[in-house]
């Protein structure tokens, strides 16, 4: 597609994590207004990966991973007939935007589409790179709080590790950032989050007694490791290390 030619178009606000919604100018769409999940799975997952063309057995597999007996054919021109409905509120004529080309569904290449998890991967690749451009220690916090900002999951589909192992290793990097200005205050409030999102993660509670402890909230701290041993032992008859 010309440039020129997609400027003359709306562009299209994606977000998928914390929730899933499609925004034109002032109109949206949002997964919260409908409870039937299957379209919703199938749109998303054609938005995310809006790169490539997806076969009609590659979306089956998604979908009705746990209905091996649908009938596959007549079901997935259903539901795509059901997510392009969802479209309409967006004012842009939904076979433009859930296209089907030799035989394959994709995303649509004419309109631009802007989403939240390629500019989470972009903040995590920057913050991450070890040769990385942003050396200032401020600048690089500022960049690690606006990608924890950005994340809260919640997936339909199962890219999610991918982006999760991201989210993992950016809270590791900020907690290095936040422990050498020691403001453990900060740490606190981030590893809470995150042993929310990762229960299991064992460095996230680590962190997390340990800022408690330096902050001065000592009986919090005793009752934070209670908990997480408690935790480990019950969910997998061990203690953490």
């Amino acid at each position: 597609m010309n440039a020129s030619v997609m400027e003359d178009k709306p562009t299209i606000y994606i977000k998928t994590l914390g929730g899933f919604s499609l925004r034109v100018g002032d109109k949206e769409i949002t997964d919260h207004s409908n409870q039937s999940k299957k379209p919703w799975c199938l749109l998303e997952y054609l938005v995310v990966f809006q790169k490539k063309s997806i076969s009609p057995g590659e979306l089956i597999n998604i979908v009705w991973a746990d209905d091996p007996g649908v009938n596959p054919g007549g079901a997935l021109k259903t539901l795509m007939f059901r997510s392009r409905k969802l479209l309409e509120p967006l004012g842009i004529p939904p076979q433009k935007l859930l296209v089907q080309q030799r035989g394959s569904y994709c995303w649509t290449q004419d309109y631009l589409s802007v989403l939240d998890i390629d500019q989470f991967e972009s903040v995590c690749n920057q913050v991450l790179s070890s040769g990385g451009a942003v050396k200032d220690p401020d600048q690089l916090l500022a960049m690690c709080m606006k990608g924890l900002d950005l994340y809260n999951e919640s997936w339909v589909i199962p890219i999610s590790t991918y982006y999760h192992s991201l989210y993992q290793k950016l809270v590791y990097k900020t907690v290095e950032l936040l422990t050498k200005k020691e403001d453990f205050s900060r740490i606190t409030s981030i590893c809470q989050t995150a042993v929310g999102i990762e229960p299991f993660d064992e460095e996230f509670h680590y962190h997390l007694v340990y800022s408690l402890y330096r902050d001065g909230h000592t009986s919090q701290a005793i009752e934070e490791y209670n908990h997480t041993l408690d935790l480990f032992y019950n969910e997998f008859s061990i203690s953490p290390s």
